[in-house]
């Protein structure tokens, strides 16, 4: 079991990605550390890609850029997480640990489309800003994974705004205040 390879089968095939994800119980905290951290760093990394193609762009900006982009992954993965906990209502630990599974993955998809979108020059950015709907996409195609029963367009309605929904508010809050 590679978390890396279960994340590239995501991309390709997201029916046979949550499969092999779901064949094995990967702990969250094991997921955090070898997967989930190391994106957020290389989230924040790549937002200094920026110093490179813009000139008079200050460190400050770049700063608040990264602080912005981390804190909203963190932040947008535990209020999803809890938030679809919250909906399943379920007390099983095994059933808990899935949807911090199924949630830190699909923010680790949204982070290296995030990496992609920062090391591209910001006039070729608009390209890539549809690519957060095949995570959508991936999303409801969990549906087996997730074993919540309900119809297919709740799950994707509930899922999908629940995993994707935080991230961005908290984007445009932090945004506001920076």
């Amino acid at each position: 079991m590679n978390i890396w390879t279960n994340l590239i089968l995501l991309l390709t095939s997201p029916v046979n990605g949550w499969k092999q994800i779901g064949k094995y119980n990967i702990p969250k905290d094991y997921l955090l550390s070898k997967l989930f951290a190391p994106l957020i760093g290389l989230v924040g990394i790549s937002a200094f890609a920026l110093f490179f193609y813009e000139q008079g762009v200050g460190i400050v900006s770049i700063l608040q850029r990264a602080i912005i982009q981390i804190g909203g992954y963190y932040f947008g993965y535990n209020i999803s997480s809890y938030i679809l906990i919250a909906y399943s209502q379920n007390d099983n630990k095994a059933e808990t640990n899935r949807i911090f599974v199924f949630c830190m993955y699909c923010y680790s998809l949204l982070m290296i489309f995030s990496i992609i979108e920062n090391l591209i020059p910001p006039n070729m950015v608009i390209i890539f800003k549809i690519l957060p709907l095949y995570v959508a996409f991936i999303i409801w195609k969990a549906a087996e994974y997730i074993n919540i029963e309900m119809s297919e367009s709740r799950f994707v309605l509930v899922f999908v705004l629940s995993v994707m929904l935080p991230y961005y508010i908290l984007s445009i809050l932090l945004n506001s205040l920076l």
